[in-house]
């Protein structure tokens, strides 16, 4: 065998880690009864597991389901039935009613309505609307770059942006979004997130950098990416594969992404449904808000 092949399968014997994907979880059909009644929601089990299909529909609600509040704006009673409803800011009339994930805000006006502008909510509204901060008595529009004290410099200055506190001592606006290779800038983010920060850099930990037995279990190694990690006898390291994974663990522990066959193996699932993929995650809210109600 030549040096280069020998090399080459050096280096994937160092280099080989098992990961998950935090996105991701097992086909139902793939799973046995314990796993399937962890996926509740997701799954069924009858003989076997099943993938649940929701049928959801207004007019199979009763009266007492059918608020827009309760289908998530979905529908509402009229003339003795349940139907499908477009939703406006201008059909609530209570403080109470207006809601926010409809993006309508109730003002001064005495009006739920989409929003205008800061100065037309009191305090007790203003800080629930994405950009606005309760400042001198007054709603005024959110600044990241205007707050001087770090105990200040917070809230969301838009729907998509956040006020933290740099390492160059200022309040910048951030990403809401942001992962760890993001907050170079941002050290105090950077920790409180999970992440390893040194030498100026914030970047996702890895297995070596627990180090503790306890802990060593899980690492973030990206925004949706897990690694597996054991312990050697002294140091957290990727752990090679899954064999010390049980049948108590090896499900959860791999983020639902492996299951645990009939001969005693943790294996990797041959399909993986994105968490998103389908509209079941929607009407599953859906379904959730109606069983606490009933």
């Amino acid at each position: 065998m030549n040096k280069s092949l020998l090399l080459f399968i050096g280096l994937l014997a160092t280099t080989y880690a098992v990961t998950f994907d935090a996105s991701m979880h097992c086909a139902c059909e793939e799973l046995n009864q314990t796993e399937c009644t962890k996926m509740m929601g997701y799954c069924k089990w009858t003989s076997t597991c099943e993938t649940v299909e929701y049928d959801f529909s207004c007019s199979s609600l009763p009266q007492a389901n059918c608020s827009g509040k309760s289908t998530g704006y979905l529908c509402a009673w009229e003339t003795s039935e349940c139907v499908e409803k477009s939703y406006s800011c201008s059909d609530f009339t209570a403080a109470d009613d207006c809601p926010r994930s409809l993006k309508c805000y109730w003002n001064k006006s005495g009006k739920c309505a989409e929003f205008s502008s800061c100065a037309d909510y009191d305090e007790n509204i203003c800080y629930r609307v994405t950009g606005c901060k309760y400042i001198s008595g007054a709603c005024a529009s959110l600044t990241c770059s205007s707050i001087t004290a770090e105990n200040e410099c917070y809230g969301q200055d838009s729907e998509t942006t956040e006020c933290e506190w740099s390492t160059n001592s200022k309040c910048e606006s951030l990403s809401v979004s942001a992962s760890c290779t993001d907050l170079n800038n941002f050290q105090k983010k950077c920790e409180n997130e999970g992440c390893k920060y040194a030498t100026n850099s914030c970047s996702f930990k890895t297995c070596a950098d627990n180090t503790g037995e306890q802990e060593c279990r899980i690492s973030k190694s990206g925004e949706n990416e897990r690694t597996l990690c054991a312990w050697d006898g002294s140091k957290c390291a990727d752990a090679a594969d899954t064999s010390k994974l049980t049948a108590e663990n090896c499900f959860s522990q791999s983020y639902q992404n492996y299951r645990w066959t009939a001969d005693g193996k943790c294996e990797e699932c041959s399909d993986l449904v994105s968490e998103g993929s389908s509209s079941n995650s929607v009407i599953l809210s859906v379904f959730v808000a109606l069983a606490f109600i009933a």
